[in-house]
């Protein structure tokens, strides 16, 4: 494991986080990860009420290829690289107030 996903407790590494984190976010601006295809953004979204949630959980597919990514895989990898974002936070935050 790398020092960088050592110092911000990671489960996985550093690299695999953003990883993780860069095809949910290609799928929420409309990148396709797997055609390559580009789309607006709200033609990837699949919103399926969740009965243990008064929101709205987002599934995101493909319109082209079908590749899918449903709420549960994208809320762990987010949730995977939030370490890293906290920490991207709080510097964003230290040099924006200064």
């Amino acid at each position: 494991m790398s020092e960088k996903a050592q110092a911000l407790h990671l489960d996985v590494d550093f690299e695999t986080a953003r990883a993780l984190h860069r095809v949910v976010r290609a799928m929420h601006d409309g990148e396709c990860p797997k055609c390559h295809r580009l789309f607006e953004s709200y033609q990837m979204r699949r919103d399926h009420a969740s009965k243990d949630a008064p929101h709205y959980n987002v599934a995101m597919r493909c319109p082209y290829c079908g590749f899918t990514i449903t709420a549960t895989e994208s809320d762990a990898a987010i949730a995977t690289f939030a370490p890293v974002m906290d920490r991207n936070l709080e510097t964003w935050r230290a040099t924006i107030t200064k």
